[in-house]
C-alpha cells in the first residue's frame, strides 16, 4: 500500500499562475515537470505533423483538403496547439479539484503531526500544497480555462477559418490531441494515485498516534 518514498508528489508554487505539477522522479534522477509532456504542435516537423493527423481518426486519412496548403497547414497547426492548451488546463483543473476533495475527506489539513513523528515514520517528503493555496491554483485555472475556451472561438472566427470545413477539422483535431496527450493523462492520473498513498500515510500515522502508544509499541 505505502509507495517507495523516493516516488512522493512535488508541487512548485506560484504567486500569479497556477504552479507546474512536477513529474515523481527518483531521487538520482532530476525532475521534469508535467508541461514537459504536453505536446508541442508549433514546433513539429510538417512531415510528422501530416502523419500524426491522418491517424488520429479512422477516416482522416486523407487530410489534403485541410493542409494541402502551407496557409491551411499554419492554421491547422495552430488549430491543434489552442485545443491543445485547452485540454490541458481541463486536465489540470481536473487535478485540482480532487487534489481538493481528496485532502478534505482524509482531513489531512487539520491533522498536526509533529515533526519528530514525521521524522520517526520517513514523511519528511510527504508535502500538501495548503488548502488556502490549492483554492488559488482552482481559481487561477479556471480563469486560464475561460481565456482559453474565449481564444479558440475567436480563432474559428478569423477569416481564413471560413474557408476550411472548420466541422471536419475540429472532429479530426479533438481526436488527435487527445491521443497526443494520453502520457500527460495518465501522468496525472499517476500523481492523483500517488498523492491517495501519501494521505493514507498521513492518516494511519496520526490514528497510531491517537491511540497513545507506549514506548515499546512504538
Amino acid at each position: 500500500m505505502v509507495q517507495p518514498m523516493e516516488k512522493r508528489l512535488r508541487s512548485t508554487t506560484s504567486t500569479t499562475t497556477a504552479p507546474v505539477l512536477n513529474v515523481v522522479q527518483p531521487k538520482d534522477k532530476p525532475e521534469k515537470p508535467t508541461s514537459a509532456i504536453k505536446p508541442d504542435y508549433l514546433n513539429t516537423s510538417d512531415h510528422i505533423f501530416k502523419k500524426m493527423l491522418s491517424t488520429a481518426l479512422e477516416g482522416a486519412e486523407n487530410i489534403s483538403p485541410l493542409v494541402g496548403t502551407p496557409e491551411k497547414l499554419r492554421y491547422t497547426r495552430e488549430y491543434a496547439q489552442l485545443v491543445n492548451d485547452l485540454f490541458y488546463l481541463r486536465l489540470k483543473q481536473d487535478f485540482w479539484k480532487d487534489y481538493y476533495k481528496i485532502l478534505v475527506d482524509t482531513e489531512i489539513w487539520s491533522m498536526k503531526l509533529s515533526k519528530q513523528y514525521i521524522k520517526d515514520n520517513k514523511l519528511g517528503q510527504v508535502q500538501f500544497v495548503t488548502q488556502k493555496n490549492v483554492e488559488k491554483y482552482r481559481q487561477t485555472t479556471m480563469e486560464q480555462l475561460k481565456q482559453a475556451e474565449i481564444k479558440l472561438n475567436q480563432y474559428k472566427q478569423i477569416e481564413f477559418g471560413q474557408s476550411i470545413d472548420l466541422q471536419k477539422l475540429s472532429t479530426i483535431i479533438h481526436a488527435f490531441v487527445r491521443k497526443g496527450q494520453h502520457k500527460l493523462s495518465a501522468d496525472f492520473q499517476y500523481k492523483k494515485l500517488l498523492l491517495q498513498y501519501d494521505t493514507k500515510d498521513y492518516y494511519f500515522v496520526q490514528a497510531f498516534y491517537d491511540l497513545k502508544p507506549s514506548t515499546d509499541q512504538v
